[in-house]
Formats: structure tokens, C-alpha cells, sequence
């Protein structure tokens, strides 16, 4: 159970909204409800962030309330909501839009009478009926879509590492922390590395322009990787990133939501990394996974 102390330091949202504009997205790995819905929110003008479940979720809010617009959960798989403690949580927070996606009309009904108030509605309901609630929360329509842009001619393709990678890397197991940056000096990459998510994200915004690569753990202290990966985008201009993890849903959902992210399930072997820092630098996402060691 969640401890009800969450309830008295959740902060309230008095005073003018924070700068950024995020919708939080709750959805495991297994769930592709709520991470279906980030075109339309990206075309809103929000940044979204991705959380497992709703532990991360309140863990998030206490330090970024003021920036989210709207909350949205996949209650297919909201175990949580079984625990008297978050729905306090979430009816404690009735200045903070929440909607729920089900997979249908019956499911629908059940959540309403777990959560009276909060907007239901089932995955297959067609995009204007989120566009109209998510409009009326955020108050932005979403922006049309895009033309698809020109296909650019094909790259010839990358087989070696390019010499002088400046790489940052967060890990927060020291062990591996030092067996990756050791592999990388061999290729002669600059390697910074840090076992804390807050220390990197203060070098990236530091320094984000230095860098060529992110390689970041998705549990750390301090800043989470799905944090970090967001914020990388932002500072960096869209430099590749690589996330290790593991946790293969949590890597499955990352890739969800950003397919400029490459995954490598822990344990890898070293060899693997190569591979995955190829594909980052060419713009080629695929997940890889391995039973080895590195």
C-alpha cells in the first residue's frame, strides 16, 4: 500500500503554471492504450512523460506539478487502483485534469465507480472525443498534421564506431559504469560518466553541445532515464540516445514514445553496444537484448 503521507506533501498548484506544458502518461509496458495518444498531445504543444504505474506517477508530481496539464492512465492495467490510498491521492488532486482509457464501454462503467468525476473513455473511441476533452483541459487545439517529409536518400551504411565519440553516460551500478567507459576509451571515445540522474542532467544542460551520445540507465538516483531521455532531447537538439535497462517493458514503453531511442537489455555483452551505438548514430531503433555478460 502506498502511504497515505503522500496525500499531505503532494503540493498544490497555487500561483501561475511552470513554463513547460507535460501531460503525464501512466501505462506499463504492456499497454499501448495511453501511448497511442502522444501525437495528438504532442500537436497540443505538451511534452508528455511516461511513468510505470502510479507510485512514479505521485513521485513526478510532487516536483513538477505545476507543469502538467493533464494525467492520463491505461486503467486496463491500473492494479494501483485497487489501493484505497490512490484514489485518495487522485481525488486529492482535483486541479489536476485526470482521464482514463479502457478497453471498452462495460470497462468504462467500472472505472467511473471507482472515480466519479474522471473522464472514461474506451481505446476505440475515435480521436476527436479525446481531441475534445484533451482541448478543453489544455485549452489548444491540436495543430494539423504534418506532411509527411521528402524520404531523404539512404546513408551508406556505418560498420565501425566513428573515432572521437564525446560520450555521457549515466549508470548507477559503478561496476558496469567503469567496464563501459573502459570499452569506449579503447575505441578512443571521450567518455564523461555519472552514477546520479540529477549530476547528468546538470551536465547535460551544462554541456549538452560537447556531447555526440547519451547512454543512460532507466533507474537511477536523482533523475529517472525516462527524464533524463526527455531532456536530452530538448538540450541537445535530438542527439542520439541510447537506454539500458533491466526492465524490458519499461525499455519496450521508452521505445513507444520515442523511436530515436535505441534499448539494450541488461546484461550485454560489450560487442552488443557497438552495434546499438551504430544504429543510434545511423537513426535505426530496433531493441537488442542478450543473456550475456558485459
Amino acid at each position: 500500500m502506498l502511504s497515505t503521507r503522500l496525500i499531505r506533501h503532494l503540493p498544490r498548484t497555487d500561483g501561475p503554471p511552470g513554463a513547460r506544458r507535460v501531460a503525464l502518461i501512466i501505462a506499463s509496458g504492456r499497454s499501448g492504450g495511453a501511448a497511442q495518444q502522444t501525437n495528438l498531445l504532442q500537436r497540443c504543444g505538451l511534452d508528455f512523460v511516461q511513468v510505470r504505474n502510479f507510485a512514479e506517477a505521485f513521485t513526478f508530481l510532487a516536483t513538477n506539478l505545476r507543469d502538467v496539464r493533464v494525467v492520463l492512465f491505461d486503467f486496463d492495467y491500473a492494479e494501483d487502483l485497487a489501493d484505497d490510498d490512490v484514489v485518495k491521492i487522485i481525488r486529492s488532486h482535483e486541479e489536476t485534469p485526470w482521464v482514463a482509457l479502457t478497453r471498452d464501454a462495460d470497462a468504462s462503467r467500472v472505472m467511473r465507480h471507482r472515480l466519479p468525476g474522471v473522464p472514461a473513455l474506451p481505446r476505440t473511441s475515435p480521436e476527436e472525443r479525446l481531441r475534445e476533452i484533451v482541448t478543453a483541459i489544455v485549452g489548444t487545439s491540436p495543430a494539423p498534421e504534418p506532411p509527411p517529409a521528402p524520404t531523404p536518400p539512404p546513408a551508406p551504411p556505418l560498420q565501425e564506431i566513428p573515432e572521437g565519440l564525446s560520450i555521457l553516460i549515466a549508470e548507477d551500478d559503478n561496476a558496469l559504469l567503469e567496464g563501459l567507459t573502459a570499452w569506449l576509451v579503447k575505441k578512443n571515445a571521450r567518455v564523461t560518466g555519472t552514477r546520479d540522474g540529477k549530476a547528468a542532467r546538470d551536465i547535460m544542460d551544462r554541456h549538452a553541445a560537447q556531447f555526440d551520445l547519451l547512454i543512460t540507465d532507466l533507474n537511477l538516483p536523482g533523475v529517472i532515464g525516462g527524464l533524463l531521455l526527455l531532456r536530452w532531447r530538448q538540450v541537445s537538439g535530438g542527439k542520439p540516445a541510447i537506454a539500458i535497462s533491466g526492465d524490458q517493458p519499461g525499455l519496450e514503453a521508452i521505445i513507444d514514445r520515442n523511436n530515436s531511442v535505441v534499448a539494450l537489455v541488461k546484461p550485454f555483452p560489450f560487442e552488443l553496444l557497438d552495434r546499438a551505438m551504430i544504429r543510434a548514430l545511423t537513426g535505426s531503433s530496433a531493441s537488442s537484448s542478450s543473456t550475456g555478460g558485459g
